[in-house]
């Protein structure tokens, strides 16, 4: 428990350094590594819990030869018995093998949920298999609706008044968007993360009976013209590759004037054609995102439900303009080039398209 220290002992373990009300430092130990007290200014941010702050340095001994396995910038605590989320800049998490020797040996005393690599980290995302394993990394839900033009107006100013309401019902909204070039222009999209498909029935069975959502269905039925829903899955190695969070933990600072940008590529039909493009993009996207710093890819998925082959990509960036700069740097990177001319031979067509969050998005 951490609500007492343990004995020192000559066995190898995980020592971290408790912060909290009390003056005298706390240090525990579990198996598998050495924590070591970091710096938090220069580190990263830490996850207070319950008005206690860890910071630190995981290593792993194994045998004589010690491996660094990353430095932690933020760990939340799971009542007193699991750490629940480690952020590393570790080139040595590219190893499956060592993150699963991590998490067997962290299980015992506490349980290591969840591996996971901050922006411009060489770290890959691990999930253990023991009874406190997180949730897995979900499913996307990506509904467009397209709008009449008379009556745009009244709908955003209807879907405004009912944000927090939305909010209340779908815990897993992460965005609103309307369209500025690239496509329909009188269409809005809204995304939804969610655990998996019963999860969305039971969210979306429970908002169905509350009565001032029932009145706002009603109030903008008459602007929608058409309604559509796509379920996508997320491609992890994607995200890993451009040192990406999963969608749902993607949390950036409000900006005004900042455009999100939907990729979107039909691939030829056969079950190899979304895991070869995939593949190609684990590796080219390291070299993209390394060729322009304002660009940030916020979601790489797979059609789950809906027109089957479809991939797409979603990116942050400051302006509309900054994602043109952005698409020339990377053009004059080989390995991009590489990546690209790899995977059209299996793309049919490929639409790009500029998005900008409304005011009450919670992603903007």
């Amino acid at each position: 428990s951490l609500k007492r220290p343990l004995r020192r002992s000559n066995a190898k373990g995980t020592r971290f350094r408790r912060k909290g009300p009390s003056s005298s430092p706390f240090v525990g130990f579990f198996g598998g590594g050495i924590v070591r007290e970091t710096d938090e200014k220069t580190r990263g941010r830490a996850l207070e819990d319950d008005g206690e702050t860890l910071v630190g340095e995981i290593h792993w001994k194994n045998h004589q030869q010690a491996c660094l396995i990353g430095l932690f910038n933020e760990i939340s605590v799971k009542g007193n018995a699991s750490v629940t989320r480690i952020w590393t800049n570790s080139a040595a998490f590219t190893s499956t093998e060592t993150m699963a020797m991590m998490a067997m040996m962290a299980k015992g005393m506490r349980s290591v949920e969840r591996l996971v690599a901050p922006s411009g980290a060489g770290g890959k995302r691990f999930l253990s298999t023991g009874k406190d394993t997180a949730p897995g990394p979900g499913l996307l839900e990506w509904r467009t609706y397209k709008i009449k033009y008379e009556g745009m107006g009244e709908f955003m100013r209807l879907t405004e008044d009912a944000g927090p309401l939305r909010k209340a019902l779908h815990p897993g909204w992460l965005g609103f968007f309307t369209a500025d070039t690239g496509g329909c222009l009188t269409s809005v999209h809204h995304i939804y993360h969610y655990e998996d498909m019963v999860q969305r029935k039971e969210v979306r069975d429970k908002a169905g009976t509350n009565e001032d959502w029932k009145k706002y269905r009603v109030k903008i039925g008459p602007h929608v013209l058409e309604q559509e829903s796509a379920i996508f899955k997320p491609a992890v190695k994607c995200m890993d590759a451009a040192g990406s969070s999963l969608v749902q933990d993607f949390e950036p600072e409000h900006e005004d004037g900042v455009m999100y940008e939907l990729r979107k590529y039909q691939l030829h039909p056969g079950y190899d054609s979304v895991p070869r493009l995939l593949d190609s993009f684990a590796k080219g996207l390291p070299h993209k995102v390394a060729a322009d710093s304002n660009s940030k890819l916020v979601f790489f998925g797979f059609i789950d439900v809906g027109m089957l082959n479809t991939v797409i990509e979603v990116w942050r960036y400051p302006s509309l303009q900054a994602s043109i700069q952005a698409r020339e740097s990377a053009r004059k990177v080989k390995e991009w080039k590489e990546c690209i001319n790899s995977v059209t031979p299996s793309v049919q067509h490929f639409r790009t398209q500029a998005l900008f969050p409304t005011t009450f998005s919670p992603l903007r």
